[in-house]
């Protein structure tokens, strides 16, 4: 008879630890109020995709900021929402480095509710790529 499975012992995280800088999302860069938002819209430096509207300003730091909107239109679940906003995060923490010197707001569009983390990612690449063209063109 074989033996039973032993039970794994999962240890909690240290919820206290400071995450590095180069690993977080600090508020220094997020888009925080309405106004920024507007700001960087109203510049009209627009990318469309069937899952995402990425619009981008020059701002005058040494870092880029990230603003994310994802509405009810893209899923009524709050799930699926929270999910496509954690993979919009953590594209652009790992590509924050490239894009240096912009102001960056993502809007979800509907086709994004449905789609996996890999289409999302992708389409993310995408307008990551587009950004950096555009500042070395220019």
């Amino acid at each position: 008879m074989p033996a039973a499975p032993r039970a794994v012992r999962v240890l909690a995280p240290d919820w206290n630890r400071q995450v590095p800088e180069a690993l977080g999302f600090p508020r220094s860069h997020r888009l925080l109020s309405a106004k920024m938002f507007e700001a960087v819209i109203a510049c009209n430096h627009r990318r469309s995709n069937p899952l995402f509207t990425v619009y981008n300003a020059a701002n005058d730091f040494d870092h880029a900021r990230l603003g994310l909107t994802v509405s009810r239109k893209v899923s009524t679940r709050a799930v699926v929402r929270n999910r496509i906003k954690r993979i919009i995060r953590e594209s652009f923490r790992h590509n924050r480095e490239r894009l240096i010197g912009r102001d960056i707001v993502v809007i979800a569009k509907s086709g994004a509710g449905k789609a996996s983390a890999s289409q999302i990612d992708q389409s993310l690449e995408q307008h990551w790529q587009t950004i950096v063209k555009s500042c070395a063109s220019s």
